[in-house]
């Protein structure tokens, strides 16, 4: 990721040197795990006991 990140702002450039959490969040990489049920009942009472 860049430390300085320059945009136009009215015609002039303006810079930003730190990036928000939320931004940083979204560029980050996650891990997934993915689960496979044989019943679909099984998927459901597994989702209603996550909850």
């Amino acid at each position: 990721m860049h430390n300085k990140l320059h945009i136009l702002d009215a015609g002039k450039p303006r810079e930003i040197s730190e990036i928000s959490k939320m931004i940083e969040t979204l560029a980050s990489k996650r891990h997934f795990t993915r689960y496979y049920f044989a019943e679909s009942s099984d998927r459901d009472a597994a989702v209603q006991e996550g909850r």
